[in-house]
C-alpha cells in the first residue's frame, strides 16, 4: 500500500467470494441439498490434506457453501502444515477413573491431533452424522492423516530431486504475477527469496530488456500462455552481472479460474559468458587470417570447415558462406548446378575448370 498524491494506491489485495456459513446453511437448506454439503464438507478436507493444509479447527462455522454449492474452507486463523502434525490414536485408558476426568489423563503435544474426536465437535443431527460416515469415515483415523503425511512427503521429496536436475530454483506467482513461492539456490538466483515476494518480475528489472520487450512478455502473461527460456540479465552488488533464464506454465484452480504462475529458474551466466567468449576469438581470427595472403583455411575434427581467408574464397571459387559449415565433399552453393547436372557432377566441373585457371594463370 502507498500513497501517490491524493490516492491511496493497494498494489496487492485478496478478496473472498461471498459465501454461506456451513452450520447456517444446514438449518435452513433442504434435507437433500443438506446431505450434499456434508458430503462436500468432507471432500474439503480431502482436498485441504492432499495439498498438505490441515485446518486446525474443523467446526462447521469455518467452512462455508458457495452459490454452486462448493464447500470451501475459509478460516486461516490456526492452519498449519499436514506434515508438521502428529496424527494419535488415544490411548487406551487402565482405570475407570482416567475415563471421568475433566482433562486428558495422557500426555498431549503442541502439534498432537487426534482424528477420532473430530466428530464429537460437528454438531451434525444423527441422519448427517450418518452420512459424514458413509463418505469419510476414514477421514476420522489418524491412519489415514499418517498415510497423507507418508505420501506427501514422497511427492515433496521427488520434487526436490527433479527440481534439482532440472533446474536452480523453483517460482511460483498469484494471479497477479507477484511471487509468492521461491525455492532454490541463493548463489545461484542471485536474488533472495524474500526480495522477490510480492514482486513482480519486470519490478525487479533487467539490464537486457526494455519497455517493450516486458509488454510483449506481459501480453503473453495476460493470455495465460507458457513461455519457455525467457532470458534476463541483472546486476548483483556482490557477484556482477549474471544472467539466468526462466520458463513458467500458467495454473488454473479447481473451478477453472487462473490461479498464476509456476515454473523454474537456471543460471545461463557461465554459458553466456561462454558465447560470448567465443564470438570474440572468430572475430579476432578473422580478422589474422584476413591479413595473411597465402590461403588459409580452418577445420574441425570432422572435417568441417569453420572458417576461411579472401585468397582460399578466390582459389574455390566460392564465397564463404558457401564453404563454411560444409566439408570438401559439399563446398559449394546447389545454385551453380546446370540442367540435369548432379552436385557431384558439379564438384568436378568446378575443380576441372579451377585447374583450367591455374593452368592458364602459370603461363
Amino acid at each position: 500500500v502507498h500513497f501517490e498524491g491524493d490516492d491511496l494506491i493497494i498494489d496487492h489485495v485478496y478478496i473472498e467470494r461471498r459465501m454461506t456459513p456451513l452450520n447456517l446453511y444446514l438449518r435452513s437448506a433442504s434435507r437433500e441439498d443438506a446431505e450434499k454439503a456434508v458430503i462436500e464438507y468432507g471432500q474439503a478436507i480431502r482436498d485441504l490434506a492432499v495439498t498438505n493444509i490441515f485446518p486446525g479447527d474443523l467446526l462447521l462455522k469455518n467452512f462455508g457453501v458457495t452459490r454452486h454449492g462448493r464447500v470451501i474452507f475459509y478460516d486461516y486463523d490456526e492452519l498449519c502444515l499436514v506434515t508438521d502434525c502428529r496424527f494419535r490414536e488415544i490411548p487406551q485408558s487402565q482405570h475407570d477413573e482416567d475415563d471421568m476426568r475433566a482433562d486428558a489423563w495422557f500426555y498431549v503435544g503442541e502439534s498432537d491431533v487426534f482424528p477420532e474426536t473430530f466428530i464429537n465437535f460437528l454438531g451434525f443431527d444423527p441422519q448427517l452424522k450418518q452420512v459424514f460416515l458413509d463418505a469419510h469415515a476414514e477421514v476420522l483415523t489418524a491412519d489415514w492423516w499418517r498415510g497423507i503425511q507418508e505420501r506427501l512427503r514422497e511427492s515433496e521429496q521427488r520434487f526436490r530431486s527433479l527440481t534439482e536436475l532440472s533446474a536452480d530454483w523453483y517460482w511460483e506467482q498469484d494471479a497477479d504475477f507477484r511471487f509468492s513461492r521461491y525455492e532454490g539456490s541463493v548463489e545461484k538466483s542471485g536474488l533472495p527469496s524474500e526480495f522477490a515476494a510480492g514482486r513482480t518480475r519486470w519490478e525487479m528489472g533487467s539490464l537486457n530488456l526494455t519497455e517493450a520487450d516486458w509488454e510483449v512478455h506481459r501480453a503473453l502473461l495476460y493470455a495465460y500462455q507458457p513461455f519457455q527460456d525467457f532470458e534476463i540479465q541483472r546486476h548483483h552488488p556482490i557477484i556482477g552481472n549474471y544472467w539466468f533464464s526462466v520458463s513458467g506454465q500458467p495454473i488454473f484452480d479447481s473451478e477453472g479460474e487462473f490461479a498464476g504462475y509456476r515454473g523454474v529458474g537456471r543460471n545461463i551466466t557461465a554459458r553466456k559468458k561462454a558465447v560470448e567468449t567465443a564470438l570474440l576469438n572468430q572475430v579476432l581470427l578473422n580478422t589474422l587470417i584476413q591479413t595473411i595472403p597465402d590461403r588459409v583455411w580452418l577445420k574441425c575434427t570432422k572435417g568441417i570447415y569453420l572458417a576461411c581467408n579472401s585468397a582460399f574464397e578466390t582459389y574455390m571459387g566460392l564465397p564463404a558462406s558457401d564453404i563454411i559449415g560444409k566439408t570438401d565433399a559439399e563446398p559449394v552453393s546447389y545454385t551453380h548446378l546446370r540442367a540435369h547436372e548432379t552436385p557431384e557432377h558439379l564438384v568436378c566441373r568446378l575443380l576441372l575448370e579451377k585447374k583450367k585457371h591455374i593452368h592458364q594463370s602459370n603461363h
